[in-house]
């Protein structure tokens, strides 16, 4: 086999490996784990978080309107932790077919999650640090978020009831998020 016959073949085993590897990641759900999916979050995070940052300001002035109800979920929220899990969400389901309806949810599901892990973390950061030490391992994503919600109701002395969003709440975070001016109009 000539050098260049086992360039050539090299390539191609490359190749493959990347095209497996993308559809792995489609299959799981998690395209924005993929080399395109990292460049796209990694693009849009900027211009979405500062969109995102706005809508917030604005919404604080007390001005009425129905899109400030999410002021109150995701208020203190830090906006590039907001604008990053929403463009994952975005990018994991980019070549599934779903709904708004149904991005959204996942969008607020995700969002309510980062803000439990947050409370859950200032209630009692002991505790949290000790669950986040025995998850560590853990891969699947629901049952870390399931054991994590567990442990901590479980060991914690200090109370960490959460009280969940209601599916309505997530929806229109998700929607708000999705068609508004932090993903659907930023200048990415």
């Amino acid at each position: 086999m000539t050098s260049h016959q086992l360039h050539v073949l090299m390539q191609e085993l490359g190749a493959q490996q990347v095209s497996a590897s993308t559809q792995r990641s489609r299959e799981k759900g998690s395209e924005s784990r993929t080399e395109y999916g990292k460049t796209l979050i990694k693009q849009a995070i900027e211009p979405v978080s500062k969109a995102i940052e706005e809508f917030l300001e604005t919404a604080k002035t007390g001005k009425p309107g129905r899109k400030h109800l999410s002021c109150s979920y995701i208020g203190d929220m830090d906006p590039k932790v907001v604008a990053y899990v929403s463009l994952s969400i975005v990018i994991d389901t980019i070549t599934k077919t779903s709904s708004l309806n149904n991005l959204a949810v996942k969008i607020g599901r995700s969002l309510e999650l980062e803000q439990k892990f947050s409370f859950y973390e200032k209630t009692d950061p002991d505790t949290f640090k000790k669950a986040s030490k025995r998850l560590a391992t853990v891969r699947h994503v629901h049952r870390k978020q399931t054991s994590m919600t567990q442990l901590m109701q479980k060991k914690s002395e200090s109370n960490c009831d959460w009280e969940t969003w209601s599916d309505t709440v997530k929806l229109q975070l998700g929607v708000n998020i999705v068609t508004g001016k932090q993903i659907g109009r930023a200048h990415v």
